[in-house]
């Protein structure tokens, strides 16, 4: 027996707190309702918000500027999220907190579409979702990370969701797993306006072997749907290649810089060891990671019962995944794994 099956009672008492209209509307009350209580903290939340507020006083959405110099540290959603918040109410803090917010809300949808599944209203996995994203949005972890001012939550939800739709597709018949399938690769298109090259890396990092491990060849042939890649390159490409065209430099400091020796070098900042996450990850995520032992004992039932298909062998993976990929360079940041949380939930839940 679940735990969700052991705690649903009072769920299935007041069902309609199951359903995701209203979940959803009570997380982002629970979330934003603290946003604005404290100013931002300097340097990370002042600097972000700081280029946001210069591309909305210069109307400029092209180029992110710090002190009036380019700043491409970062692709510019949370930047085009932040400012067009300020444009609507003001520089509040709900609005200079508008990104994360909006990446939190993304992460807990993932939640629900992975738990949930393809099941009827009403049904036990329904109950079993809405404790996983009670469990997920109440761990310190995530809180926090709703209302700090960066690209982590933005891009964690944006990854979180496109692994979530991407395994929704395999669950259901042909045109529906098309659907599934675009979605996923709109919010990999996304995640990569977040933060760049990762919104494509992780999702396939996390898909490839499970499908692989499944025997699932014709669902990576699935993936590269035309109108899926279409799509994603609608929406992420055309800010690069402005970018390139306005900056010349841009693409050698940016992908290369920013991606390739930042994960292949040793001289950035915040240097941790290989296991820091291995180690960090169950503390920020308490007290849901109280119950990591019964998961661990389920993990092993699901693995002698279904292997690579059971759920929580699939969590167990993309848990693995954001893990074994942010441990490989040597500059850490608590928040980079932001993108394990949502599994982490979903195992627990189990």
């Amino acid at each position: 027996m679940s735990l969700a099956t052991e705690l649903s009672p009072p769920l299935a008492a007041r069902g309609s707190w199951a359903s995701p209209g209203r979940l959803l509307m009570l997380v982002f009350v629970w979330l934003a309702a603290t946003a604005a209580w404290r100013p931002l903290m300097l340097p990370d939340e002042g600097r972000y918000v700081g280029v946001a507020w210069e591309m909305l006083q210069r109307g400029e959405l092209l180029t992110p500027t710090l002190d009036g110099l380019p700043y491409f540290h970062k692709p510019p959603l949370m930047y085009w999220i932040t400012a067009a918040a300020m444009k609507l109410a003001g520089p509040t803090g709900w609005a200079m907190r508008a990104a994360p917010l909006l990446g939190a809300m993304a992460m807990v949808l993932a939640l629900w579409c992975a738990v949930a599944g393809a099941s009827p209203a009403g049904s036990a996995r329904r109950r079993e979702a809405a404790l996983a994203v009670a469990l997920l949005v109440t761990t310190p972890f995530v809180f926090l990370g709703a209302q700090y001012a960066d690209c982590d939550m933005l891009v964690a939800g944006a990854l979180s969701l496109a692994v979530a739709c991407a395994r929704r597709a395999f669950e259901r018949h042909e045109t529906a797993a098309r659907r599934w399938i675009v979605a996923a690769w709109v919010a990999a298109a996304f995640a990569v306006l977040a933060k760049g090259l990762i919104g494509v890396v992780l999702p396939a990092l996390v898909l490839l072997p499970w499908l692989a491990a499944t025997r699932r060849w014709r669902g990576i042939l699935a993936l590269l749907d035309p109108l899926a890649l279409a799509l994603f390159l609608l929406i992420a490409a055309p800010w690069f290649v402005l970018a390139q065209q306005a900056h010349p430099g841009f693409v050698d400091y940016f992908v290369v810089e920013q991606h390739f020796r930042r994960f292949t070098q040793t001289s950035f900042n915040n240097r941790e060891p290989f296991w820091f996450y291995f180690a960090v990850l169950p503390l920020a995520m308490l007290p849901a990671a109280l119950w990591l032992p019964a998961a661990a004992g389920r993990l092993r039932r699901a693995w002698r019962r279904a292997g690579a298909h059971a759920d929580t062998v699939f969590a167990a993976w993309w848990i693995a995944a954001v893990l074994l990929f942010f441990s490989a360079p040597a500059s850490k940041l608590v928040g980079y794994v932001l993108p394990a949380a949502a599994p982490v939930a979903w195992l627990l839940t189990r």
